[in-house]
């Protein structure tokens, strides 16, 4: 007898079950472009500090416990320009 078994990932977004991420990158005070320390779910562009944050649902935390995600919240990335010369 042939079983299928369902299998929930946790490397998924708590918010919107997206599989991936990527770096918030922002310009420093020098005009630079670096990572900025955050991240942006590539689904809902909830932004976040922790990939356990992103993970984070009410059932199944495993951060800090019992506390809550510490998420940013959402915003829109747009293309950048270089500094005027």
């Amino acid at each position: 007898m042939n079983k299928s078994v369902a299998v929930k990932s946790i490397n998924k977004c708590h918010q919107c079950g997206a599989t991936s991420y990527k770096p918030v990158i922002k310009r420093d005070d020098q005009g630079v472009m670096r990572a900025s320390g955050t991240y942006q779910c590539t689904g809902c562009r909830l932004v976040f500090e922790t990939i356990n944050e992103w993970r984070a649902d009410s059932g199944d935390q495993t951060a800090g416990e019992n506390d809550p995600p510490r998420s940013i919240g959402t915003t829109e990335v747009t293309t950048l320009t270089s500094p005027e010369t």
